[in-house]
């Protein structure tokens, strides 16, 4: 039996789970027709990506340097086509446009979670501005989950069976 070594946790979104392969390619799984198949990546010579979701599709982000600036190319569709990319303003960025970059989602229709370096950081897209996030640790041994705060109300539990 053929299998194909993944790399890193899955992803899930609108009924199917993706999980990155060591390969270069991408194992989807269908939960209601309990089917699967494969889609290839971009190539990459670092694993800098991550799949997300991005407008409701899912999307492969993949940092990409030339010169002295950083964008993320946007791949996308079935065929994993590019679809767009996002420029990293230089000048926004300042001192960290030397660091390594490293994509982990994209939030809210218009934030990207990046590492530049050590420092975690949220680049808003459409208003071209960053916020620091946090250190990232360097060991090579942590994961990163999106967080969504929730306005549902916690409270105190009773149990009311007198």
């Amino acid at each position: 039996m053929n299998t194909l070594p993944l790399s890193g946790d899955g992803f899930y979104t609108r009924g199917f789970v993706y999980w990155e392969t060591e390969s270069g390619a991408v194992l989807v799984f269908d939960l209601k027709e309990e089917v699967h198949g494969i889609v290839s990546l971009p190539p990459s010579s670092k694993p800098t990506g991550a799949l997300t979701d991005m407008r409701g599709e899912l999307r492969y982000l993949l940092p990409h340097k030339q010169e002295d600036a950083w964008s993320i190319e946007v791949y996308g569709n079935m065929d994993m086509s590019l679809q767009c990319i996002i420029a990293l303003r230089s000048e926004v960025l300042g001192h960290l446009v030397d660091e390594e970059c490293r994509v982990l989602a994209f939030v809210d229709d218009g934030t990207l979670v990046i590492t530049l370096g050590t420092e975690v950081i949220a680049y808003h897209v459409r208003a071209l501005r960053m916020e620091r996030v946090s250190d990232a640790r360097t060991d090579g041994f942590v994961r990163y989950f999106p967080y969504v705060n929730s306005f549902a109300p916690v409270g105190h539990f009773t149990n009311d069976t007198a």
